[in-house]
């Protein structure tokens, strides 16, 4: 390790305008000494959005979100053959770098129209998802990223085990403004046909959405994920 940071340390140097990336598969270079010299890594060569959950909820406890390599792949999965949507895969995606490893050329029309939306999205989140704090709200498929300034959150949640008669998923989002009011600024309902028909117009105190929590509506099929925003007005 102290011949690669010596490598890295020459190499930065004398370049200092690339961005060299580690990887954990490529060498294991996946240290925290190692992020001096490769801001970004690449956590592991499973890109299954759903394994990914376990992943990055673990590689979150000592590296923050900028630096985890997260990507949309293929679906089914090349390694575990599991098959999942697309805006669940880029849902995944945006807990990291956010980018996509996959032929364009094997896309549908709609995959491609959905793909050119994920990516707007990601730019209008790209500031929150890179500076915000982030949270566990359990044990991997719920998350929130809260700006510095407390006055955005965006929550995010794949449900991976459907049950019949299920129970809502209750979530008790964390570092808001306790005094504060929000709004849904917009929710996408990925893969799940559900939708929130009258939550724009309503607003929740920071302490509510803390304490009390925000319930989601039933969620149904394969793996669908949530992304919802709350402004603070």
């Amino acid at each position: 390790m102290l011949g690669y940071y010596d490598l890295m340390e020459r190499l930065t140097k004398e370049f200092p305008d690339v961005l060299f990336e580690g990887c954990a598969g490529g060498g294991g270079r996946f240290d925290a000494g190692a992020l001096a010299y490769s801001p970004q890594i690449w956590c592991s060569d499973n890109t299954d959005p759903v394994a990914r959950l376990t992943i990055q909820h673990g590689t979150s406890f000592g590296y923050p979100v900028p630096a985890m390599g997260s990507h949309v792949s293929a679906s089914p999965n090349h390694q575990t053959g599991r098959r999942t949507p697309i805006g669940t895969r880029a849902t995944v995606a945006m807990a990291g770098t956010f980018g996509y490893e996959l032929d364009p050329a094997r896309l549908t029309a709609e995959e491609k129209e959905t793909v050119r939306g994920q990516i707007a999205r990601f730019h209008e989140l790209q500031d929150l998802i890179r500076e915000g704090e982030y949270y566990r709200l359990n044990d991997g498929s719920a998350w929130e990223l809260v700006s510095e300034d407390k006055s955005e959150a965006l929550l995010s949640f794949v449900l991976v085990n459907p049950t019949a008669n299920p129970k809502p998923n209750h979530i008790r989002l964390k570092g808001l403004n306790p005094d504060a009011r929000y709004r849904v600024a917009w929710a996408d309902f990925h893969e799940s046909g559900a939708k929130l028909p009258h939550e724009i117009s309503r607003t929740f105190t920071g302490t509510a959405l803390m304490y009390g929590g925000y319930t989601l509506p039933i969620l149904f099929g394969d793996y669908p994920s949530v992304q919802i925003l709350f402004k603070q007005i």
